[in-house]
């Protein structure tokens, strides 16, 4: 079998001063590698409500509003990516009201947040009964979004605090990182219908541009 790994030695202290000697072992590749096929399923089997990891879970996963398909699985692997950037979970949450109200703060624009909404209305109207109690759904045909009822069913001042200090996508990422940025935005689409593949993903731009390796 061929070598996976290579070794690499630190040396490491404790807050105390103490050095020690550590072994870590290093990918050879650099490739991500699929390693955990436990949600697949086919089109036409059962699909749980429940899956993935709460932080990573898509909006519909979240709604229940349609069958979930692979169209999910972008919207995670754009969770893990913005989580590999920053060093912390990018939905920091345990609730899914604060889950969709952090996805709205996160890729809305002021003017959706100011009352026109950032979830397509027909994701919301499909939502589960008590799930649906949390948007502002309208009748009139011409508006097309829903809005979270925010803080109305916060459980409490720590839920509040913790919408009211997240950042948004376009503060986390640097400006010289514009392309990732653009990259995580395509990924992020909430409307799992205009959502990429896996394919149309790896063609985008992002993939074609050239990086110099910093120190």
């Amino acid at each position: 079998m061929p070598k996976q790994s290579r070794e690499k030695e630190v040396d490491e202290y404790s807050d105390e001063g103490v050095g020690c000697r550590k072994t870590y072992y290093l990918p050879i590749f650099n490739e991500i590698r699929l390693i955990d096929l436990g949600g697949a399923t086919f089109n036409s089997d059962y699909h749980s409500s429940i899956i993935n990891t709460r932080q990573y879970r898509a909006p519909e996963v979240i709604l229940n509003c349609k069958q979930w398909d692979e169209k999910s699985d972008l919207w995670s692997v754009a969770c893990i990516l913005a989580e590999l950037y920053t060093g912390e979970l990018f939905f920091p949450t345990h609730h899914n009201y604060e889950h969709l109200v952090l996805m709205e703060k996160a890729f809305g624009t002021n003017m959706q947040l100011q009352g026109k909404g950032y979830f397509p209305k027909w994701m919301a109207v499909h939502a589960d009964r008590e799930v649906k109690k949390w948007f502002q759904i309208t009748n009139d045909p011409q508006v097309k979004k829903a809005k979270c009822l925010w803080p109305d069913y916060a459980e409490d001042d720590d839920m509040i605090e913790n919408v009211k200090e997240f950042k948004n996508l376009q503060s986390l990422i640097l400006p010289e990182h514009q392309e990732f940025r653009e990259f995580l935005e395509y990924l992020f689409q909430v409307d799992p219908d205009l959502r990429p593949t896996a394919e149309d993903a790896l063609n985008h731009e992002f993939f074609q541009s050239n990086f110099s390796e910093e120190a």
